[in-house]
């Protein structure tokens, strides 16, 4: 099995003024819905996709750490 495959990706949820939005931050997509469930039952089917997507397309890369972003916080500085 591909490591991309295995791995779980992480995403978060904002509300909005007209719902949810839902981003994967390892794969770079969105998906937007009423209600949190919604978005987030969005955001799984387009996960789905995309990786089916790049299997057939024979993209899918064992070395996919590499290719991650970077993710960290930076502390308020008035704390």
């Amino acid at each position: 099995m591909h490591a991309l495959i295995a791995n779980d990706f992480l995403c978060y949820a904002r509300a909005g003024s007209h719902g949810w939005t839902a981003h994967c931050v390892d794969l770079d997509l969105a998906a937007s819905g009423r209600t949190l469930a919604e978005a987030q039952e969005r955001l799984q089917r387009a996960i789905q996709r995309h990786i089916e997507a790049l299997a057939e397309a024979d993209e899918l890369d064992d070395d996919v750490d590499d290719d991650r972003p970077v993710v960290w916080t930076v502390p308020h500085p008035m704390c």
